[in-house]
């Protein structure tokens, strides 16, 4: 083996080892060098070979746990968005970075306040931020400059020991929703402004048709006529029909009289 002529005192390696039967172990050599001839060259080494196999299968599925994490939160339509307490970018998921056009490395590190909102300091009323200062969830709705809409909602980040070290951002972008409702909302208004004038419309036709129409007369004998008519009229008929009564109880009286006599 051939080694610098001034190398490090200590050094540390993995490697892979071929057992007997076939199975591969993954040991960790640890060396120090004891001794070195006159130029440099070491000459002597001691160290020890440790079987690290366990703890490689553990960080393999650690491994693997977090590419399924990381490939379940790249499969949803919302942004997952890890921050720290600094509101720093840690990790974006695939429709944070979409949503901009920009690779999850280029967002890594910068603010979303900055990306999102080209603002140079966190919004006011960031639910992220206020996740992280009071320990509960909060949420929003937020147009950004772009004329886009967005339901935020933040969640406090924690450790083991229940620290708070960072928030987790959920966004979904509800743009076609708000202009949805906008339009539906014109349309209703539009709907009542009609209904309104058409009932006063029917109003002003039900009022018309309920005033009399005026009278015409021909000549001044017709007219004199109808005036004299509704003066005498109603009084004569009420004579008449006296007339009438008290003759028809007369008739009677008598017909019972002419009975009663022998």
């Amino acid at each position: 083996m051939n080694y610098p002529k001034q190398p490090k005192d200590r050094f540390i390696v993995e490697f892979r080892f071929r057992k007997k039967n076939n199975d591969w172990l993954w040991i960790m050599g640890r060396g120090v060098i004891v001794e070195r001839d006159q130029e440099g060259q070491p000459l002597r080494f001691v160290g020890t070979h440790t079987d690290i196999s366990r703890q490689k299968q553990t960080e393999e599925k650690l491994l693997n746990s977090e590419l399924e994490k990381e490939t379940i939160l790249d499969s949803l339509v919302e942004h997952v968005i890890y921050q720290d307490p600094e509101m720093n970018i840690v990790w974006p998921n695939k429709a944070a970075c979409d949503s901009v056009g920009s690779g999850r490395e280029e967002l890594i590190g910068r603010h979303c306040f900055e990306i999102w909102c080209n603002e140079s300091k966190p919004c006011m009323d960031c639910p992220v931020l206020k996740a992280m200062k009071t320990g509960e969830s909060h949420e929003l709705e937020k147009e950004t400059p772009d004329g886009r809409y967005w339901y935020i909602r933040g969640h406090p980040a924690r450790d083991k020991a229940g620290k708070i070290i960072g928030g987790i951002e959920v966004t979904l972008e509800i743009t076609e929703r708000r202009m949805a409702e906008a339009e539906l909302k014109a349309k209703n208004e539009e709907y009542i402004a009609t209904n309104e004038e058409l009932e006063e419309s029917l109003i002003r036709i039900r009022s018309k048709n309920r005033t009399p129409p005026a009278l015409a007369f021909t000549s001044d004998w017709s007219r004199n006529a109808m005036k004299w008519g509704n003066l005498l009229g109603v009084p004569l008929l009420f004579i008449l029909f006296g007339i009438f009564r008290v003759t028809g109880r007369r008739r009677r009286a008598e017909a019972r009289w002419k009975e009663a006599l022998p």
